[in-house]
């Protein structure tokens, strides 16, 4: 049985705009958040503990719920960029 990875983040509740996103989808909008300078796909793929096509649909599919967007191969919060 595969142990799940849940990094330690700081209360971002204004980084999840709703209660629609699945936990999945909740976690990968908070350690987006908790980066202050963005993080790569292939950090945040051992971060969370998702495979890899499963990240990609929560990115494709959380752009713009989320509040993030992809700058020089990175995901950043849109308000750390403010």
């Amino acid at each position: 049985m595969k142990t799940k990875f849940y990094p330690m983040v700081n209360s971002m509740d204004d980084c999840i705009p709703n209660d629609t996103l699945t936990e999945r989808e909740k976690l990968v909008c908070k350690i987006i958040c908790s980066e202050k300078e963005g993080i790569r796909f292939n950090a945040l793929k051992r971060r969370s503990g998702l495979h890899q096509e499963i990240l990609s649909r929560i990115l494709k599919r959380d752009f713009d719920l989320c509040g993030y967007s992809r700058i020089d191969d990175a995901y950043i919060s849109v308000k750390d960029r403010r």
